[in-house]
């Protein structure tokens, strides 16, 4: 269904949505170094036959705050919030001001980001 060349799940594991219809895990190695991390979020959509899967990634999100020479990503296990909104802490690497940083609600059907 997805070919990756790094793993999946190394945050969080898989986290099921409540209507069964959705998963969000996270795609990288978790490895990094002073202002690059190899961590992100990744959603996949069950189709309504349940024979195929949209995968959305956390770069297709509007909303997410952009720090150059920086990296998003989750720091811990995310919740669903509802069946279509994702809830994750995020750290910005090579940052000094924190409040970008915090639970943002991933909107898997809008494509949004917002801070919580």
């Amino acid at each position: 269904m997805y070919e990756s060349d790094s793993a999946l799940g190394v945050v969080g594991g898989l986290v099921i949505s409540p209507d069964g219809r959705s998963v969000a895990t996270s795609q990288g190695s978790g490895e990094g170094d002073a202002c690059f991390r190899d961590l992100n979020l990744v959603f996949f959509k069950m189709g309504k036959d349940f024979q195929s899967a949209t995968v959305i990634s956390q770069a297709q999100f509007s909303g997410l705050p952009v720090v150059p020479g920086s990296t998003l990503y989750p720091s811990t296990k995310g919740i669903w919030q509802s069946s279509t909104e994702f809830v994750s802490p995020l750290k910005i690497t090579c940052f000094i001001e924190e409040s970008p940083m915090g639970e943002y609600v991933f909107d898997i059907v809008k494509l949004t980001a917002a801070k919580k």
